[in-house]
């Protein structure tokens, strides 16, 4: 019996082929849409993972970038760090999200 492997939609024509077996989703950061889709249960690993700071008053994420100094706190207002959290579904990020670059992918 012969199985496909699992895909991942990428810009364009383009596909990520994924392990058969995949670790549980814990949270996917879309650089495109802003969001940061987290599951309830790992939220806590998530923020440690992802070095996040999240805010009191907007409830959003603040994400450092790769290029980003370690110590430097990560101030309100930037845009391309801030992400509007939302819960994870099962399907949700695979369905729903097309992959680009400087996407993240926190896994248990």
């Amino acid at each position: 019996m012969r199985l496909n492997p699992p895909l991942a939609r990428l810009d364009g024509d383009d596909v990520l082929v994924l392990p058969a077996r995949q670790p549980r989703l814990v949270a996917y950061v879309s650089r495109r849409t802003r969001r940061v889709y987290v599951d309830p249960a790992g939220r806590d690993r998530a923020q440690d993972a992802l070095g996040a700071h999240i805010s009191v008053s907007t409830g959003r994420w603040r994400i450092r970038s790769p290029q980003d100094p370690p110590l430097e706190p990560l101030t309100p207002g930037v845009p391309e760090r801030e992400f509007e959290e939302v819960a994870l579904h099962p399907t949700l990020v695979d369905d729903a999200v097309v992959a680009v670059e400087g996407d993240l992918r926190v896994v248990a």
